[in-house]
């Protein structure tokens, strides 16, 4: 039998949970020590049947990755058939190589860490680096985030009836985003490609930034994997407007919004809009309405829902998602 255990409280896991039966969830009490050491405490018996855990690695990452580990031996040593983590957002994976000597790659050591936890497999969203794929000896699905969004763009764009796609540009942030921001525009329908080409001097700080393209009199679409302190898309979005974009929407798969970026971001002149999915939850903290939560439940119900019925998870996208 196929159990559900959400294992955070976001808007994506209290979406899901309301999708399935009380039957279908295992439940759990997590509590602490006085030391904060975290304790959980399987509710039912789950032998034989196989496990989905879900939930994000995020703010507080450290925490929320002792949660998995910490919940993937308490299934294991209860006899789970099987531990299927659904992870949307993987903490620690722009950690993927070493930039300069004597660096730790933190992605690999999650991966290690989930291994020997005993996760036997893991599904992603947009990971910030394939490469990653690589550094697990368990089976992996990444599901790409921004090809279903670009897919969902053109459909609302036949509904409007009124969108001209010569009037839109797909701009990638940089050279590393190019394909995924393809695989946006190729389903949006849009034949416009634009990347920004930026020196960074260290983490979240860009020195300079130069736009291989013609955005004038166009409405850009910025598409990246992840927003975090949201200040190279602000002055992505600035150079894209002084180059003569008209409008600047953000299309993000993850929300991180680190420190002030929410109020930053939400104040910022030049982009127009934002738009991230529920895989990280700061919906408390939003203060207008610039900042747009997309719903991905149904994405991760579907891939539930394929697994439960023994289908592949990339068919279950072309079949179900991208008609």
């Amino acid at each position: 039998m196929v159990k559900i255990l959400v294992l955070e409280e976001s808007m994506l896991g209290q979406k899901l949970l309301e999708r399935y039966d009380n039957d279908d969830i295992v439940h759990y009490t997590l509590s602490r020590f006085k030391d904060g050491e975290i304790f959980i405490q399987l509710e039912e018996p789950v032998r034989d049947d196989d496990v989905m855990v879900i939930g994000s690695i995020s703010a507080p990452v450290n925490e929320n990755l002792v949660k998995f580990l910490v919940c993937i031996d308490a299934l294991r040593r209860a006899s789970a058939k099987s531990i299927n983590l659904i992870i949307p957002y993987l903490g620690y994976s722009r950690q993927d190589r070493k930039v300069k000597p004597w660096q730790p790659i933190s992605a690999k050591l999650v991966a290690n860490l989930l291994e020997a936890a005993g996760a036997t497999r893991l599904t992603t969203c947009d990971l910030h680096a394939k490469q990653i794929e690589g550094f697990y000896n368990i089976p992996i699905d990444n599901i790409p985030i921004q090809l279903i969004l670009g897919n969902r763009w053109c459909k609302m764009k036949k509904e409007h009836g009124t969108l001209n796609t010569e009037d839109f540009v797909v701009v990638s942030p940089d050279a590393g985003g190019v394909a995924r921001a393809r695989e946006f525009m190729l389903q949006a329908g849009i034949d416009n490609l634009v990347m920004i080409n930026k020196l960074r001097e260290k983490a979240n700080q860009v020195a300079s930034m130069q736009i291989l393209g013609d955005v004038k009199g166009k409405i850009a679409l910025i598409v990246d994997d992840m927003v975090d302190t949201g200040g190279t898309l602000m002055r992505a979005a600035e150079e894209l407007k002084k180059a003569g974009a008209e409008m600047v929407y953000v299309y993000c798969t993850h929300g991180v919004l680190s420190g002030d970026a929410i109020e930053r971001l939400s104040n910022d002149e030049a982009i127009d809009g934002l738009y991230i999915t529920d895989t990280i939850d700061k919906s408390r903290e939003l203060i207008n309405d610039k900042i747009n939560y997309v719903d991905i439940s149904d994405i991760i119900a579907g891939i539930i829902n394929a697994f439960r019925k023994s289908k592949d998870i990339y068919n279950y996208i072309n079949e179900e998602l991208l008609p």
